[in-house]
C-alpha cells in the first residue's frame, strides 16, 4: 500500500533549488550576455593579417617608382570581409531571440501578477 504523506526532505530540497535559481538567474543571465558579447566580438573582429599591403615598387637602382592607382584585384581583396557562416548566424539569432522572448515573458508574467493581485496592493517580491 502506498503512503501518501508528503516527503518533507524532497520539499525542502526543491525549495532550496528554487531559491538558488531565483537568486542566481540575474547573474547567470548577465554573464551569459557578457560571454556571448565577447565571443561575438572576437569572432567578428577583422584579422589584420588579411589586409592587402601595397608596397611601392622599386625601379632601377632601388629607388621607389611613383605611386599608382590600386588595381581592381587589390581593392577586392582589401574589401573582402570575413563573416560567420550562415548556420552560425542563425544559431546566434535564435539565441538572441530566445533571450529577448524570455525577458518579455518574464515581464508579462510580472505585469499579469500585479494586475491580478492589485486589490491586495501586491508587488513582485512580496509574499501574497
Amino acid at each position: 500500500m502506498h503512503d501518501h504523506r508528503p516527503d518533507f526532505d524532497a520539499i525542502q530540497t526543491s525549495l532550496r533549488i528554487l531559491n538558488v535559481a531565483k537568486s542566481t538567474y540575474p547573474a547567470v543571465t548577465l554573464l551569459l550576455f557578457v560571454f556571448t558579447f565577447i565571443i561575438y566580438g572576437i569572432r567578428t573582429a577583422p584579422d589584420d593579417g588579411d589586409k592587402v599591403q601595397i608596397h611601392a615598387m622599386l625601379g632601377p637602382g632601388g629607388r621607389p617608382l611613383p605611386t599608382r592607382r590600386k588595381s581592381a584585384n587589390q581593392i577586392k581583396a582589401a574589401a573582402a570581409v570575413k563573416d560567420f557562416p550562415q548556420g552560425t548566424k542563425t544559431i546566434l539569432r535564435l539565441f538572441q531571440a530566445g533571450v529577448v522572448v524570455t525577458f518579455l515573458v518574464n515581464a508579462g508574467i510580472s505585469i499579469f501578477q500585479i494586475l491580478l493581485n492589485r486589490k491586495d496592493d501586491w508587488w513582485p517580491g512580496q509574499t501574497p
